[in-house]
């Protein structure tokens, strides 16, 4: 090939990697998400989307979320506490956070329906967020909204653990928040595995080929008794209300080709609520009720726009979760 021809194919795909991402950063606000501006919440310490505004997502499912108070998404408005209401916190990480589902159907929305409107419930979470984020949060949003009860979802068991140090919303992740929306998703098909939810490995690997139950199974580094114990303290420690831990696994899944009903943190989850009912915290598990709900016919993970058992909740797994808590809520009172 000629140093003509060479220089020729060089331009050509300079030109159309350039041509390529202007179509994509000018079109994406109308396919993908809104750019809206964060900034930090001075109550909550953390970045959070301007109140008021609008916030429109396409990924999994495609919906607008309203910013409420305190970048609270989907509740818009707050109507003062009726007599024997409880103000709940609800905190979690996107699989709380629910921009994929409209605001009517989110789990905040369904817990106070479930409830008949005995629980008043405040949307806390953000995606990302984990337990050392939320621990830092919870006094300062308790005085601010006086809440009477936490609720922290959980789908991913580590997301439980606590660091020794406080950890302030970094200038990094302040500046990636305001990267353009089109860079944030294309970064994340790039790193992350839509079948798994992992890390996105080669197509080609040395050994044997793994099993479609091991490649769909939820991995992570095991973690000690002692671990989980200083986690459960400290978010015990965070507040003197009642908290509890509301289990959601990934599961049951459609990947590879096959459906997984298998939770395979089971077991940590039953060491985990041993150490917690010990500390006055109350830990619950959905996966049954999940399971229940996708042998129904009715998948609580995934949407038209990704793949049915794959993904976050959707509003029928939202409105499963939120009847398992009120039905657990209501035992003990």
């Amino acid at each position: 090939m000629t140093d003509l021809n060479v220089r020729r194919l060089a331009n050509r795909w300079l030109f159309g990697a350039v041509i390529g991402t202007t179509l994509i950063a000018v079109t994406s606000p109308w396919f993908v998400r809104s750019y809206l501006p964060m900034s930090i919440d001075p109550t909550r310490g953390v970045a959070v989307l301007p109140a008021g505004a609008d916030y429109r997502w396409r990924s999994e499912g495609y919906a607008t979320t309203g910013i409420g108070l305190l970048g609270m998404p989907g509740k818009t408005s707050i109507v003062a506490a009726e007599p024997g209401q409880l103000r709940v916190a609800l905190w979690g990480d996107s699989q709380a956070e629910g921009v994929s589902v409209p605001d009517n159907r989110k789990l905040f929305a369904e817990l106070e329906r479930c409830s008949d409107g005995k629980l008043q419930v405040f949307p806390l979470a953000r995606s990302g967020d984990d337990a050392a984020d939320w621990v830092q949060q919870i006094p300062s949003v308790e005085t601010e909204l006086a809440i009477d009860m936490h609720v922290i979802l959980i789908a991913d068991l580590p997301d439980l653990l606590v660091s020794n140090d406080p950890r302030p919303e970094s200038t990094a992740s302040q500046r990636i928040t305001k990267l353009p929306a089109f860079v944030i998703q294309s970064a994340r098909n790039l790193i992350t595995d839509s079948d798994s939810g992992g890390f996105r490995k080669l197509r080609f690997s040395v050994g044997p080929a793994k099993s479609s139950s091991d490649q769909a199974s939820h991995q992570w580094n095991p973690v000690s008794n002692d671990d989980w114990t200083k986690s459960i303290d400290r978010i015990r420690d965070a507040s003197d209300q009642p908290i509890w831990i509301l289990y959601a696994p990934p599961s049951p899944q459609i990947a590879y080709g096959s459906a997984n009903f298998n939770d395979s943190a089971a077991a940590t989850f039953g060491a985990i609520k041993r150490i917690a009912a010990d500390r006055g915290v109350r830990a619950i598990n959905a996966h049954a009720a999940l399971c229940e709900s996708a042998r129904a016919g009715e998948w609580p993970h995934g949407f038209q726009n990704g793949q049915i058992g794959q993904g976050h909740l959707n509003a029928t797994g939202y409105s499963v979760v939120a009847q398992v808590l009120v039905d657990a809520i209501e035992s003990e009172n």
